[in-house]
């Protein structure tokens, strides 16, 4: 939750109204964002918080086999995550034909790339875009030209811990949504004991990637 709350942060919507916010910045048009991973445990509170925000329309891609849990919870559309990078782009052109005004990557340096490229499809020129990475920033290999107009961002977990108006903000308001049933809490959980299974549950991520559910060591 804390890292799903800090990239909403990130997007100037000032949803946990903290006194620091500059609302200069604030993000008057929510018309449409991205997230790749929108299954897993991150990606899925990203989608509850961008809902209670007032985006529009709000795009994930991940295993269809999430589909309705995905829609419950405020996802507007669902993209497959093993179609290619063409058939998607053509599904974005469909369902964004104006272009993606935010792409955020919860996964890793290749999705991240790929989120890049999304932001550039039907782009109009000078049109200002947002990319916030969780995981990582874009690779050095990617074209200058696609991050034309495109402010990156990364999420920066630490503001929770050393600005404590933010976090006490970020807390209350959250709790706020998961006692009025606005946001739902990660029910499925994978629960890994001891050293072992930090080991473990990091061979299971890699290997199975994290799908609708929520790792925890005890």
């Amino acid at each position: 939750m804390i890292t799903a709350g800090s990239v909403l942060e990130e997007l100037n919507v000032n949803l946990f109204d903290h006194e620091e916010f500059d609302k200069a910045k604030l993000l008057h048009q929510r018309e449409n964002l991205l997230i790749w991973g929108g299954s897993s445990g991150v990606g899925s509170y990203i989608i509850q918080l961008a809902k209670v925000a007032g985006f529009k329309k709000i795009i994930t891609v991940a295993t269809l086999k999430h589909t309705d849990f995905l829609h419950k919870i405020g996802a507007t559309h669902v993209l497959d995550r093993f179609k290619s990078k063409e058939e998607l782009i053509k599904d974005l052109k469909e369902i964004v034909p104006e272009g993606l005004q935010i792409g955020i990557d919860v996964v890793g340096k290749e999705t991240t790339d790929t989120v890049i490229e999304f932001l550039n499809v039907n782009k109009v020129e000078n049109e200002a875009k947002t990319f916030v990475g969780v995981v990582t920033k874009p690779s050095k290999d990617l074209g200058s030209k696609l991050l034309e107009n495109i402010e990156v961002k990364q999420v920066l977990i630490k503001k929770f811990h050393e600005n404590l108006k933010f976090g006490e903000n970020l807390v209350a308001k959250t709790w706020e949504l998961l006692s009025n049933e606005q946001i739902k809490p990660q029910k499925n959980l994978k629960i890994y004991k001891g050293f072992e299974g930090i080991l473990n549950g990091l061979k299971d991520l890699e290997k199975f990637g994290a799908s609708n559910e929520k790792y925890i060591v005890e």
